[in-house]
């Protein structure tokens, strides 16, 4: 019952999403504006490929993209700094790592509430995910 709203930024992920049936717009979340407003926004597995300098900036886009009470999952890899890998398909994807007081600091002033987290492994390293909630206006902190 819900409408979702899919995008990406990479055509290969578009095309393989379109390939399964589905609906898909570019959307590169650095330098487009994400829309809105949504009672929602999911992003697994997107926001490490942004630079540490412009996460910030994206997370208050998102932010002002979410209504009143919205919810914001996302994950991130856990670390320090910013890394280049090797993709199995030979392709090398820049990596920036965040730890949880960081983001929290980022997040608490965009009238982001952190409602629930966690860590996981995987094969290639620690990931966080976090849900936060918009925090009515009358309830920011300022």
């Amino acid at each position: 019952g819900m409408a979702v709203r899919r995008t990406d930024a990479t055509e290969a992920f578009i095309g393989f999403q379109q390939a399964r049936g589905k609906c898909v717009e570019r959307l590169d979340i650095v330098s487009d504006p994400p829309g809105g407003p949504y009672d929602a926004v999911v992003a697994l597995y997107v926001l490490q490929h942004v630079g540490r300098g412009g996460l910030p900036a994206v997370l208050q886009a998102i932010a002002q993209s979410l209504r009143e009470g919205g919810a914001f999952l996302f994950s991130i890899r856990e670390g320090f700094g910013e890394i280049v890998e090797q993709g199995t398909k030979g392709g090398r994807y820049f990596i920036a790592l965040w730890r949880m007081p960081e983001l929290v600091g980022m997040l608490a002033p965009l009238g982001l509430t952190l409602a629930w987290s966690t860590s996981l492994d995987d094969s290639e390293g620690r990931w966080l995910m976090l849900l936060l909630r918009k925090t009515p206006q009358d309830q920011a902190v300022g």
